[in-house]
């Protein structure tokens, strides 16, 4: 018998160590009330990963198959992870899935991925679940838990879903599949392979892009009793050192946008007054997006078990604990290339170093990166890396299509589909931007950016300096797709250029509106303003209907200029307008005023005003040669 399963067998009872939050109603997605066959259908969608307990060390479950053997979690757990299946015989969501799983843990077996499921129904019985393991030839431990362990404290709401655990029993992803089969919904086949993305992933050594996802499966009607943990002492390595990681640890980086590190349990106990008071008034991580708009993907706030566990293991005397429960360390922070995107098929730079001195202000300024693109580029994966993070404040990369007969008709004509709005337009297009603590942009195999062959590539960079002269070579890596995509992701800058605001004037509002010229479904907004900002908000007015908040900005502060990734699906038609406005405060009361006896009008430099959102959206590919 293997040691760690005879310590299973003995050790006392579980203390749940598992961090959830106090209600998972949240993970839910919210039913359409109209039209009324809408409500009884569910699909899978992504929700946000701060309350999905992703990221927490997962405690050893046991439980027997169906022979009577006892099988631990942690014994399960292989050199590189294990996937538990939440299993239901009758469930007519869980049978659908039923093949697939079986296909995926063949394709994984032999990559060290072990497949552990769990049945939870008290009613399904031996002969049932033996029938179908021999139908679907599921290979891993079938394991039955009538009393509904394994779902309470992981907190899972329904049958079909999946999590994902790596070798330091973290787990990593949660939810669907797929979004092939819901509850009423069956389609053709999946646009989104949730649980496939994940391992390949985790196996490349990567942060999982989607960590968590609703499951539409039929409802356990069980109660999570793994929500805080804190019925044993919170230590570092157990709990701690998660928490840190997964929301702090992308700019508290060597080499990151932060100018500290908080990698080491000396480096958080160390700064661990600055930890408490930043995270006791919510001013880390930084958010800014108001709490009735989103939700968001990339949401940077602290679910509230994590920030009372912060606190708590803080006021306890921060116990390091046992170094053999600490998490893996991510592959990003390993690679000292930067590069979290994989190796680039394609990488633009400045076209030299920019020395940035000491001190005083640097104009914002536009580079020209050397050569331009060598082929029509379908992009998957986009990444800005700073030559020096600490003094990129941000940096926006757009691209310039050649122009006339060279072109060629062909390019220049998809260019005209793709972007209409710039059709006859010989100016520079938004590809990407670059903020502090920004990650990568994927978009997944079957959606991508195009970037056609003979474009310039030009970097407008915003340096602070940091109080030491330094030198930065910003570079663009780009990773194009391995087959044709069938969805494109655009994005459109919305600007209004005829910023204007008198010295002293305060609560001057501007407004801009755009009627959306095709069908697409909205995916990001990126706020831009300058120092006199003081409110951003932007909403979707439909033709008819409702009107939809897509973003609000309550307290605009220019410090930070996040890219709002939305976490479900908001669609706008032809017609539809989008309504921007924009709150500014130029008096002296701004803080951030610079000189409140200027003229203050639209322009690039940061004493200038500017009043603009990058929208991204995405649109499926063969519906182009409809458009104009």
């Amino acid at each position: 018998m293997p040691k760690t399963l005879l310590a299973a067998l003995l050790a006392p009872p579980l203390t749940l160590a598992f961090y959830l939050p106090a209600s998972s109603k949240s993970s839910l997605p919210t039913a359409a009330k109209t039209p009324q066959e809408q409500r009884l259908k569910l699909t899978a969608k992504e929700v946000p990963s701060a309350t999905s307990g992703v990221g927490r060390r997962v405690p050893n479950l046991a439980a027997r198959d169906l022979e009577g053997r006892l099988h631990s979690l942690h014994d399960c757990v292989s050199p590189r992870a294990v996937v538990l299946v939440i299993r239901d015989v009758g469930c007519p969501v869980s049978k659908r899935y039923a093949p697939e799983l079986a296909r995926i843990e063949a394709d994984f077996k032999d990559r060290d991925v072990l497949f552990l499921y769990v049945n939870e129904s008290e009613h399904n019985t031996r002969l049932e679940m033996q029938g179908e393991i021999d139908e679907h030839g599921f290979e891993g431990p079938y394991l039955h838990d009538p009393d509904q362990v394994f779902a309470r404290t992981l907190g899972a709401r329904t049958t079909g879903e999946v999590f994902v655990i790596d070798a330091a029993q973290t787990l990593v992803y949660r939810g669907a599949v797929d979004d092939q089969y819901g509850r009423g919904v069956v389609l053709p086949q999946a646009s989104s392979s949730y649980l496939r993305t994940a391992l390949e992933e985790l196996l490349a050594g990567r942060r999982i892009s989607t960590p968590a996802t609703f499951a539409p499966g039929c409802f356990l009607g069980v109660e999570s009793e793994g929500l805080l943990g804190l019925n044993e002492p919170l230590t570092y390595h157990d709990q701690i050192a998660r928490i840190v990681q997964a929301n702090c640890s992308a700019c508290h980086q060597a080499g990151g946008a932060a100018p500290f590190e908080l990698e080491t349990y000396e480096q958080v106990r160390g700064r661990a007054g600055m930890v408490r008071y930043m995270v006791a008034e919510e001013l880390m991580p930084p958010w800014f997006a108001s709490d009735d708009c989103g939700p968001w993907k990339n949401d940077l706030r602290l679910g509230e078990s994590d920030k009372q566990a912060l606190l708590t293991w803080i006021a306890n005397g921060m116990p390091e604990g046992d170094s053999r429960l600490a998490p893996l360390t991510p592959a990003a922070s390993r690679d000292t290339t930067g590069w979290r995107i994989g190796e680039p098929d394609h990488i633009f730079a400045l076209p030299e170093n920019f020395e940035v001195p000491a001190e005083g202000v640097v104009e914002y300024m536009p580079f020209i990166a050397e050569g331009v693109v060598p082929e029509d580029l379908w992009i998957e994966k986009l990444q800005v890396l700073p030559g020096d993070p600490e003094v990129v404040h941000h940096a926006t990369i757009t691209f310039q299509p050649p122009a006339g007969p060279s072109a060629g008709a062909f390019r220049e004509d998809l260019l005209g589909r793709l972007v209409p709005w710039a059709r006859g337009y010989d100016g520079w297009r938004f590809l990407y931007g670059y903020l502090p603590g920004k990650g990568p942009r994927e978009y997944g195999s079957r959606t991508a950016r195009y970037l056609p062959k003979g474009s310039r590539i030009r970097f407008e960079m915003h340096y602070t300096p940091k109080g030491v002269p330094t030198r930065d070579r910003t570079r663009l890596g780009i990773v194009c797709t391995k087959q044709e995509p069938k969805r494109v992701a655009q994005t459109k800058m919305l600007r209004n250029f005829n910023v204007e605001i008198a010295p002293g004037a305060s609560d001057v509002v501007f407004e801009y509106r755009y009627t959306v010229p095709c069908d697409a479904e909205l995916r990001s907004f990126t706020p831009h303003m300058h120092l006199r900002g003081r409110s951003f908000l932007a909403e979707l007015h439909p033709r008819k209907g409702d009107k939809t908040k897509l973003i609000e900005i309550p307290e605009w502060d220019p410090d930070w200029q996040f890219s709002y990734l939305l976490a479900r699906k908001i669609h706008a038609r032809k017609g539809d307008v989008i309504v921007m406005r924009g709150t500014f405060d130029n008096s002296s009361n701004n803080p951030n005023n610079p000189d409140p006896g200027a003229w203050v009008r639209d322009g690039q430099q940061i004493w200038d005003e500017m009043f603009m959102m990058a929208l991204e959206w995405i649109r499926p590919r063969e519906v182009w040669r409809e458009v104009n």
